[in-house]
């Protein structure tokens, strides 16, 4: 499933949650819960494995992607998330870190 936000505003989206095999791009000026051009308002984003999220804007003339989240973003093991500019804005926001989980290592019985 692909979702093309291409202007406009999406209205009523708190939880996004993108899984295997769904695409979501956002095009400049799309915004989702917001009158701000590519701005987003949402409770919390998750990027699960084989989802993808793409912000299609022109480095020249376009700000990037703002993100106002309040509760969490998760980006798991085999999520993707392309775009040239993101600000992700929010109280849980101070430090953001994006880190790879790798499976632990099993140790094999005799």
């Amino acid at each position: 499933m692909t979702l093309d936000l291409l202007s406009g505003d999406l209205i009523g989206v708190q939880t996004l949650n993108i899984s295997l095999n769904a695409k979501v791009n956002i095009y400049p000026p799309a915004q989702i819960n917001s009158d701000t051009p590519s701005h987003g308002q949402l409770n919390s984003l998750s990027i699960l494995s084989g989802g993808f999220l793409q912000y299609v804007g022109d480095v020249s003339n376009s700000p990037g992607l703002t993100l106002d989240m309040d509760g969490g973003f998760v980006l798991r093991s085999g999520g993707r998330m392309t775009m040239h500019k993101v600000e992700l804005k929010g109280e849980h926001y101070k430090n953001v870190r994006i880190q790879v989980l790798t499976p632990k290592k099993r140790k094999r019985g005799k």
